[in-house]
């Protein structure tokens, strides 16, 4: 359950699906211009906005991201599409953005653990991780409540 922007009554109360969608509709003006402006960059693919401790995907931008205009959201492979291929199932573009979701969550606790053993004395925490792979490039800033994850082409 999620209070958004109240003094906690229970008129405000939200299960956890609507919760998100609410939160998403209601998001500070500077948080939509600065994912619009992430979302603007030429080599830009997708921004995601994630939930910490759960990884929820609270906001989704990007031509990595989006679904094909018919398509809905795929919650299993059985909304999986065959690609034409063998009939090989290939899931929607919303399966991705939760597989990049929870890459970029596993990763940020592992580093995050990682940096714990080093020094178990420090309370030093993970501000940034730059992953790049043959396909892309992740850049990932957790902070105490939220996961930013901007997938880019990789410069060359």
């Amino acid at each position: 359950m999620v209070d958004i922007g109240g003094e906690g009554g229970e008129e405000e109360e939200e299960d956890s699906e609507s919760s998100a969608a609410t939160a998403t509709a209601t998001a500070p003006p500077e948080v939509e211009a600065t994912l619009t402006r992430l979302a603007s960059y030429k080599n830009v693919q997708g921004v995601l906005i994630l939930a910490r401790p759960n990884g929820i995907i609270l906001r989704s931008t990007g031509s990595l991201f989006a679904l094909p205009p018919a398509a809905a959201p795929a919650n299993d492979e059985e909304s999986a599409q065959p690609n034409g291929e063998d009939d090989v199932l290939v899931p929607t573009t919303s399966e991705l953005a939760r597989r990049y979701a929870k890459a970029a969550l596993n990763m940020v606790e592992a580093v995050a653990a990682e940096v714990k053993d080093v020094d178990e004395d420090q309370t030093d925490d993970v501000r940034f991780l730059r992953i790049r792979t043959k396909r892309h490039e992740l850049i990932v800033t957790p902070d105490e409540q939220y996961i930013l994850v901007v997938v880019q082409d990789p410069p060359h």
